[in-house]
């Protein structure tokens, strides 16, 4: 598979640091009690989409985490509970 432009890459890139923060602290709509901190964003070698890379910032070490942006099970896309639809991280800080 040959890749997108340098340049279309790095749009993505930038287009993800307007809708999540690098540094920001999150909470994961099943685990309140858990703050995770985004660390940065790659682009996945097979399909070009943007991850959200984030770890836990109690655990020592911390394991890095890698979730798609957008899509089914996406950082960005919304869960339905108790009928209502809620973000599936939310920003705390």
């Amino acid at each position: 598979m040959s890749h997108s432009e340098k340049e279309q890459l790095l749009t993505k890139l930038e287009e993800a640091k307007k809708q999540v923060d690098i540094g920001g602290h999150y909470v994961h709509y099943k685990h309140q009690e858990a703050i995770y901190v985004v660390t940065g964003f790659g682009i996945d070698e097979d399909t070009e989409d943007v991850r959200v890379e984030y770890e836990r910032i109690d655990e020592n070490p911390a394991i890095p985490w890698r979730r798609k942006l957008v899509g089914i099970d996406g950082w960005l896309t919304k869960v339905e509970v108790n009928g209502q639809l809620i973000p599936r991280f939310q920003k705390v800080t």
